[in-house]
């Protein structure tokens, strides 16, 4: 019972999104009928069918979840007024039509089949993305979990609103990252691992950019990072861990994917040059071109339209973790 009542809080958080409200009411009616809680499944239904951003298929769903609790009520005349404005909006749906009909012409058809609370739940879980769909069968409990985890997994009071379909990236001047950087290596000609400070600025130079169709702009991103790294260095008897400072300059094209209000990706292939000082010479093993292609991926969680957690990894500065203010 902890695991039912942990799930509906789960789905009324996340219900905060107006995108998201009617498939968590559906969901929280379905898990109330699991319960054997028919008053409060129907009121959950009714609330989902008021949501403001009410899609045509979830339309759909909540009215045949509506009539088939009516139904299991005994009360027929709620349920075929349900199925009257399924059948109208969509004749084919399900077998609504033969409920319809059967309803119609026979009042003590008020039963409803096991199996149909668990057809249910699976079109209900098929109203949302696919991967939540992928749940062992008859496990509702971790299914009703889960979904409302991946639901809640952006952002744990309000679920971000997908923009990425939306041509209109945000509009900035520059874009300021200070961060600290980790890399397990370097150079395999240079270190084994290093750390050390940096920053990076975006300037915006296209939006929307290759795909007009999309929510993406381009930038160009460039910058400094200070990596303290340390190597083996041998002499002619012993060998010793010393650490040394390499400054590493990228430049590179960064395009930007605004995916949600809260997240945005990026890829940024271009350039690095390098250099190494203070204890580190071709001789010791520090030689190699100064310049390099280079290439990274990231992500941002947005707080705010100005500030973000960012996010990057790539060649030959490692994993990044930093603030952006735009």
């Amino acid at each position: 019972m902890m695991l039912f009542d942990d799930a509906i809080g789960e789905f009324r958080i996340a219900g905060r999104d107006p995108g998201r409200f009617a498939l968590c009411q559906s969901m929280i009616g379905t898990i109330f009928e699991k319960q054997g809680k028919l008053a409060e499944a129907i009121d959950a239904y009714k609330t989902g069918l008021k949501s403001e951003r009410l899609e045509a298929d979830e339309q759909l769903a909540l009215l045949y979840q509506l009539a088939l609790v009516w139904e299991q009520k005994k009360n027929p005349k709620e349920a075929v007024a349900c199925l009257k404005k399924l059948v109208a909006l969509s004749p084919s749906y399900r077998d609504a039509s033969a409920r319809l009909a059967k309803l119609s012409g026979d009042k003590d058809s008020g039963t409803r089949r096991r199996g149909d609370l668990e057809d249910d739940f699976d079109a209900a879980l098929k109203q949302g993305t696919t991967p939540w769909a992928g749940r062992a069968e008859g496990q509702m409990k971790l299914a009703a979990g889960a979904l409302a985890i991946a639901l809640c997994a952006v952002a744990p009071e309000a679920l971000a609103t997908t923009i990425i379909k939306d041509p209109h990236p945000p509009k900035y001047s520059v874009e300021i990252e200070p961060h600290l950087s980790i890399n397990a290596s370097t150079f395999n000609d240079w270190g084994y691992w290093g750390f050390g400070p940096g920053v990076r600025f975006g300037i915006p130079i296209a939006g929307p950019a290759f795909i007009p169709k999309i929510n993406d702009s381009v930038a160009i991103s460039f910058g400094a990072e200070l990596l303290r790294s340390y190597r083996k260095f041998c002499g002619a008897d012993t060998c010793d861990d010393r650490g040394y400072w390499g400054l590493f300059v990228p430049v590179a094209l960064q395009w930007n994917f605004w995916l949600t209000d809260k997240w945005s990706a990026f890829g940024e292939p271009g350039l690095v040059v390098r250099t190494a000082f203070e204890g580190c010479s071709k001789s010791q093993g520090c030689g190699g071109p100064p310049v390099y292609f280079a290439g990274w991926v990231g992500a941002r969680y947005h707080f705010s339209d100005t500030v973000s957690l960012t996010m990057r990894v790539g060649f030959p500065t490692g994993f990044s973790i930093g603030v952006s203010f735009f």
